[in-house]
């Protein structure tokens, strides 16, 4: 319904709902009981954070419609995701922003072709596209990394879960698997300051999946990097 478009108001009634019943099971997520709902519900809420974001784009409430689509595209970085907060960009007038977007999206898993079409119209031309867009592949996960200081001057790499909520505030982080040393990097993980993904103030719980990575040298920070939604998974 959104893409058609076909009844807006009805498809955001729909989006709504479908967000607060989410919502309702995500109250309750902890680190210490987690299943594989757990990480199957941030994706689903990204993606109807991003199906809300589009009817709210279409119904141009383009700032409301960005909150949700950039909360999106920072959990679950996919084409389509791309190119609609490009097109709230370009609505924006924010033209270069919109191209970056344009270019990202394009070298995301599952691209949506009709952003290399308003690319080119921005750009004049499609002739250099395919060039831009291997330019910016490399930056997809700039905004899901975050430097944590190596306070254990450590070296090695580990997967923790975050737990998260909107603020963003951190309600715990734990280990996984990976070198033992970095096991006490919990309290850095816990401290840290992380992409504020909620569009809004709900209370809900969000549980995140980062590969850290420290390397023993002088003034080198440990890098965070967080999954994207989609490929998270539970191991039960």
């Amino acid at each position: 319904m959104a893409l058609i478009p076909l009844d807006l108001p009805t498809a955001e009634h729909y989006a709504e709902s479908g967000i607060a019943a989410l919502a309702l099971k995500m109250r309750d997520t902890s680190l210490e009981q987690l299943g594989r709902e757990d990480a199957r519900t941030t994706t689903l809420m990204a993606m109807l954070w991003d199906t809300l974001g589009w009817i709210l784009f279409q119904e141009g409430r383009i700032a409301e419609a960005e909150k949700y689509i950039r909360s999106c595209w920072l959990l679950h970085s996919h084409g389509e995701v791309g190119y609609h907060l490009g097109r709230v960009y370009e609505a924006q007038r924010h033209k270069e922003e919109a191209i970056r977007l344009y270019e990202l999206s394009l070298g995301a898993p599952l691209p949506d072709q009709e952003a290399r079409q308003y690319l080119a119209q921005l750009l004049g031309s499609d002739s250099e596209i395919d060039k831009l867009v291997d330019q910016q592949r490399p930056h997809l996960t700039d905004l899901r990394t975050i430097s944590i200081p190596n306070t254990h001057d450590a070296d090695g790499v580990a997967e923790f879960w975050i737990l998260l909520s909107p603020g963003p505030t951190v309600l715990g982080a734990k280990f996984i698997n990976g070198d033992e040393v970095l096991r006490p990097f919990t309290k850095e993980l816990e401290s840290a300051a992380y992409p504020d993904t909620f569009p809004e103030a709900t209370n809900i719980r969000m549980v995140r999946r980062g590969r850290l990575a420290c390397v023993r040298a002088e003034d080198a920070p440990c890098r965070l990097l967080l999954a994207s939604a989609e490929t998270v998974r539970v191991e039960e």
